[in-house]
Order: structure tokens, then sequence, then C-alpha cells
């Protein structure tokens, strides 16, 4: 698996490293939403506080990395309908879902009424988040990625790492 950041998929590959220990914080932050001290609710609030802000910003530039600047390129050769690409855009919205629900539900999390009642939400979201993007990172990293580093070299490749840039200069 290539991880090196001069490749089509190796900045795309350093990007799910941070997603996979940001969704690690999440989870035992989602267990311990409901600990019999406070101190450790509390710090399982701020935790998932901290995680819903880094996936609204830095998973989003991710997902655009791979939209507008990997798949064009893979589409024009293996094509856009039904493919595995149709299916990463399609898990891209469920995520963008979950992601925009795990950032309101933690915002409840300041008001302790709405946090209690919410708990069971949350708890909901954070496992079905965490799954979703553990399997799709998956996915891509032995699936997706190598398929397209197998498509993309040359002027293609360097065409697609500009675009990543652009993207994440925005």
């Amino acid at each position: 698996m290539e991880t090196t950041t001069n490749s089509a998929t190796g900045t795309l590959r350093q990007d799910h490293i941070a997603v996979l220990a940001e969704l690690g914080r999440l989870s035992d932050a989602g267990r311990q939403l409901t600990s019999q001290s406070e101190a450790e609710a509390g710090e399982a609030r701020r935790v998932i506080g901290e995680v819903a802000d880094f996936l609204a910003k830095e998973l989003e530039i991710h997902l655009q990395k791979e939209e507008e600047a990997l798949f064009p390129p893979m589409e024009e050769v293996i094509g856009s309908g039904g493919g595995p690409i149709a299916v990463m855009r399609y898990e891209h919205v469920d995520m963008r879902a979950d992601s925009q629900a795990l950032g309101e539900l933690a915002a409840d999390l300041v008001d302790a009424e709405k946090a209690s009642q919410n708990v069971r939400k949350l708890q909901g979201t954070i496992t079905h988040l965490c799954d979703l993007l553990t399997q799709h990172i998956h996915k891509e990293d032995f699936i997706l990625f190598n398929m397209a580093d197998d498509m993309l070299s040359g002027q293609a490749a360097d065409e697609v790492l500009a675009k990543m840039a652009e993207i994440e200069t925005r």
C-alpha cells in the first residue's frame, strides 16, 4: 500500500491515517458518555466536539479531493454508472449526513438536559459513522486506490495532485 504523499493516492492514504486516529478517539468517547464519573463524561463530551469539528473540516476537504480530483479521471477510464466510484460517492453522502448529525448532537452536549435526552442517539450516530468510515477507508485503501495507481501515472497523476493542492488551499 502506497503511503507517500507524492502519488495521486498517497495524500489520500495519509488523510485516512488521521481520520482513523480520530475515529478511535470518537469511539472511545462515545463509550465514556455514560460513565458514572462526571470528569470522564465531561472529557468524552469535549473529545466528541473536537472530532466533530475535525470531521466537518478535514473530512470534507478529503471528500472533495476524491470527488473533484481523483474520481473524474478514473471515471473517464471505467465509467461512472454503478461501479466502485458510484459506491464511494454514495457512501460520501452518508458520511456527510452522519458528520452533520454528529456536529449537531455534539453542539447539544453543552446543554445537560438535551445531552441526557440524546445520549443514545449520539452513541448510535457515532457507531454508524465509525463503522461506515472504517469500511469505506478499507475499500479505498485496498481496492480503489490500487486501481487509481494503476490507471493514473505521469501527467494524469500530476494533474490529480495539482487539483488536490488547489482544493486544500480554498
